[in-house]
């Protein structure tokens, strides 16, 4: 008798060809001693953009120090964590050859890899990359493993932006037209619906969604993260994306209309922010 026709294996086809059920999936602010808490318990986040994009965060000709360099990078990082702030933040891009021309010449360090690079040279600053979930595609299993280990180096130090990206010359470069807009979310929703079942799931986990092209069958991944799931964040500013944003994310970065006033910042949002 053959593998594939044992019995047995049988059974566990059957098993994992279900949808499995969703469970609970804590936050790492619902852990008194993780990382996130202990900045959480403080009146005000401290954190640093990094620049590891070639321009940094100004379009000026002036000479400047900055360097989108890791080396330069890592150096920014480490003094940041000695000056006692709580989080470097680091964009992601995909730009063809010139970039937006000048000083934005496209030359520019990948933020997933970048602060992956980090979690073992440090030691309590919080690193959050950012990725776009939705090109290439990204699959789910992939993302999980990788995430959950990188929140294991870092001993629960490590947070993603996640982001659906939203300029068309970057969906063109993976292949495919530009998905509109508030569909991009629904199909992250997805995806940070299936990644999040794998973090927390103690049995294998079967899923497929209804608008993303990946599945899961029988899926699993370990390790497991230190404080249910690693920080997670959302930058955006339209209603389909601040919806997102209250639904999954622990901290969301928005540009207000209404100046940097917080009061005023708040009156300008939607509705639903307040909430």
């Amino acid at each position: 008798m053959s593998e594939t026709t044992h019995p047995a294996y049988a059974e566990v086809q059957a098993s994992q060809s279900r949808a499995s059920a969703f469970v609970e999936v804590a936050s790492p602010a619902q852990f008194p001693d993780s990382p996130v808490s202990r900045v959480f318990a403080q009146p005000l986040m401290l954190g640093l953009f990094l620049p590891i994009q070639a321009g940094g965060w100004s379009a000026s000709t002036l000479p400047r120090t900055t360097d989108w360099s890791f080396d330069y990078n890592a150096d920014l990082v480490l003094k940041a964590e000695s000056l006692g702030f709580d989080l470097v933040f680091a964009l992601s891009q995909w730009l063809p050859k010139g970039g937006y021309g000048g000083v934005f010449n496209g030359e520019a360090l990948d933020s997933f890899m970048t602060l992956a690079a980090l979690t073992a040279r440090t030691e309590r600053i919080i690193l959050a990359a950012t990725s776009h979930v939705l090109y290439g595609p990204w699959h789910p299993l992939h993302f999980a493993k990788f995430t959950a280990t990188l929140d294991h180096i870092s001993r629960g130090r490590w947070g993603i932006n996640i982001v659906t990206g939203h300029r068309a010359v970057e969906h063109e470069m993976f292949g495919w037209n530009r998905i509109e807009h508030d569909r991009r979310y629904e199909m992250a929703a997805e995806f940070v619906d299936a990644v999040q079942q794998l973090w927390a799931q103690r049995d294998n986990f079967t899923f497929e969604p209804e608008l993303s092209s990946w599945k899961l069958n029988g899926a699993f991944v370990t390790p497991k993260p230190r404080y249910g799931r690693p920080l997670l964040i959302n930058a955006t500013g339209s209603d389909a994306g601040i919806e997102f944003a209250a639904r999954y994310s622990d901290v969301v970065f928005i540009t207000s209309p209404a100046g940097p006033d917080i009061d005023r910042a708040l009156e300008a949002l939607p509705a639903h922010a307040a909430a």
